[in-house]
């Protein structure tokens, strides 16, 4: 329509006059805005390694290329704490300039000045309480000269490990590409150390591109791996929390596909409202279901010996079943989570009868199922997974969403393994500008104190992301493990070292964003519907990348400022405002559309949204948001 009306010469001479007057009402205007366009101050560097008063008692484990100190491990160790010792070492040399010897506690007597690490049955062992530890909790300590770095064997020592790392040598590790190890001249400790973690939640996984990455995840201590797009991790660096029969949702499907059984068995399916079969759900008061289902569960558990969960949960749609024996239950229980929960209790009870013990049963409590039942409560080995899908992000959900908060405390009251999974993209719109950062510690604060044992943050899985996917999931890590962590002191140096000494300028165009966000959007909004940007507005963010990519230190530094910057041209475009608004020419819309399109390309982006591929040769006239294809 817009290119019939523009390709009027009267109509686009009309236009392009009120945008000149409009311009020049900007122009006037301006001066009264110049305090907001000033440009950020320039940042200086984060101090990462501790400062010591010089009160207080130290060991000094290096100095000047020179250690008197050895590794210790155990040569019969689990892999992870053979891979923790050699992580420490290397990191070790690299700061210290040494060779620290790395030597088994069989092969050596014990020194006076060691860093042991794991269980070596050493003396210093008996200040580890593994039990309480679990998998993934650990104690650093000294005792004397001598330090332990120990914890649970399938993870909770390597965890101890980075650890150290990080909080007493000043290492940090933001994204798999980019990493800070300072060079020490003194390798110091304080000789009262005693630094004992155990994590809020026994379960914790981003989806973020960057979290595919197995060493990554480690040094972030991201345990879980709950979807199959993780299937690619190499678990050289630890055990992984990790669901049999390689999907933990909607599975269903699996169970009674409806390609095989629809035709000849319509009554496994649900009654749809309109009363007829309907492909998409199942009928679980259907006999035949549940030993189809029940089948698959144990055949799936028969092929992954090593599961710890696995789930029975319902498709993705909301057709589920109104048969009056779905429906009786349902009804007593005030939800249809009623006979959902009814029918993964009894495979749970099943499960367990036939040996599988320590295998949790994970279901979903996820739209139609997210209220829960009034009376039926789930077995001891069945893991109930709330999801956050519908709720609005402009604010902490405890405040923009008191229903779901409701239905958290709900679950909380009546489950012993409730897990959440949460959304922190907009799936619709992997780039657009989503304002809700600040809410990220908030939320995993009310998961943690309503009983929540994991998380699962999903995010843009499926491509580089031109927000701040690699920001969030690095936060989201550390809120994982500690929710009440100064989170600000985390976000301040990742800003640094990812963006650079114009950092500010992003910190201040966070601030542009807030100030406009919309007072609802979901994780599937259009970017004009979570943000309204006015010209000032759009002005004031270029204003500030450009400040950001002026002050860029090197061509790596720079590329990731312009990746994330391109979340303001994706805006622009669908919005259809600044070099984008209908006002200007086809030509110079075309050119707009040209230039976004280049900037994707080069800077490694894929997809645009969920499940879609970025097109080859889309319209350039057209709104960014259309150049996908389903992939």
């Amino acid at each position: 329509m817009w290119e019939s009306i523009l390709s009027n010469g009267l109509m686009q001479g009309v236009l392009r006059l009120v945008m000149a007057v409009y311009m020049a009402m900007m122009s006037v205007a301006a001066p009264m805005y110049s305090n907001t366009r000033t440009e950020a101050p320039v940042s200086t560097a984060p101090q990462t390694v501790p400062v010591y008063d010089g009160n207080e008692e130290l060991l000094t484990l290096a100095e000047g290329g020179e250690t008197d100190y050895v590794i210790i491990y155990a040569e019969s160790a689990a892999r992870a704490e053979i891979t923790a010792a050699q992580e420490l070492k290397n990191y070790f040399d690299e700061q210290n300039g040494t060779d620290i010897p790395l030597l088994t506690a069989e092969s050596t007597a014990p020194a006076a000045k060691e860093i042991v690490v794991g269980k070596t049955g050493r003396a210093i062992d008996a200040l580890i309480d593994r039990e309480a530890l679990g998998t993934d909790g650990f104690t650093i300590a000294a005792q004397g000269e001598s330090v332990i770095i120990s914890g649970g064997e399938v993870r909770g020592t390597l965890y101890g490990v980075y650890s150290f790392l990080e909080t007493y040598f000043g290492c940090r590790w933001f994204t798999p590409e980019l990493s800070v190890v300072p060079e020490l001249a003194q390798a110091l400790l304080p000789a009262t150390l005693n630094d004992t973690q155990t994590p809020a939640f026994l379960f914790r996984d981003t989806s973020w591109m960057c979290s595919w990455n197995a060493e990554w995840r480690a040094k972030q201590a991201l345990n879980g791996s709950l979807t199959p797009w993780h299937s690619p991790l190499d678990e050289t660096y630890t055990d992984i929390l990790n669901f049999g029969g390689g999907d933990a949702g909607h599975t269903f499907r699996f169970f009674v596909p409806e390609e095989v059984y629809f035709e000849s068995h319509p009554e496994y399916f649900a009654l749809g409202k309109n009363g007829k079969r309907m492909p998409g759900q199942v009928c679980l008061a259907n006999e035949d279901v549940y030993q189809l289902t029940l089948a698959h569960v144990l055949h799936w558990l028969q092929e992954n010996p090593n599961a710890e969960y696995i789930s029975v949960s319902q498709n993705d749609n909301q057709d589920y079943c109104r048969c009056s024996q779905c429906a009786a239950i349902d009804a007593r229980e005030g939800s249809p989570a009623g006979s959902m929960l009814t029918f993964v209790n009894r495979i749970a009870r099943d499960v367990k009868a036939a040996g599988y013990n320590d295998v949790l049963i994970h279901t979903f409590a996820y739209q139609y199922t997210r209220t829960p039942p009034k009376y039926i409560v789930p077995e001891d080995n069945v893991m109930v997974m709330l999801c956050s899908i519908e709720c609005n992000h402009s604010e902490p959900y405890q405040y923009s969403d008191p229903e779901f908060y409701d239905d958290l405390a709900g679950w909380a009251a009546i489950c012993d393994r409730l897990f959440i999974w949460d959304y922190t993209t907009d799936f619709g719109h992997y780039l657009t500008p989503l304002p809700d950062y600040n809410n990220l510690q908030t939320n995993i604060q009310m998961f943690y104190e309503n009983n929540v044992e994991g998380c699962f943050m999903q995010g843009n899985s499926m491509s580089v992301n031109g927000e701040f996917g690699e920001m969030r999931s690095y936060l989201m890590a550390k809120l994982l493990w500690d929710p009440y962590c100064d989170i600000q002191k985390h976000w301040d140096e990742f800003m640094y070292y990812y963006y650079g000494p114009g950092c500010q300028n992003i910190f201040a165009y966070i601030d542009v964003l807030a100030e406009n966000k919309s007072k609802f959007y979901d994780c599937f909004e259009s970017p004009e519907d979570i943000v309204c940007l006015s010209y000032f507005d759009l002005e004031r963010c270029d204003a500030l990348w450009d400040a950001c990519e002026a002050a860029a230190t090197g061509d790596a530094q720079l590329a990731r400022i312009q990746r994330s910057r391109l979340q303001v041209q994706y805006y622009k475009s669908v919005a259809r405002k600044g070099e984008f608004i209908i006002i200007n020419s086809y030509d110079e819309r075309v050119a707009a559309g040209q230039k976004l399109y280049d900037d994707l390309t080069r800077l490694g982006i894929t997809r645009l949204r969920e499940s879609r591929d970025l097109m080859e040769n889309p319209n350039f006239w057209d709104k960014a948001s259309t150049w996908n294809v389903k992939s």
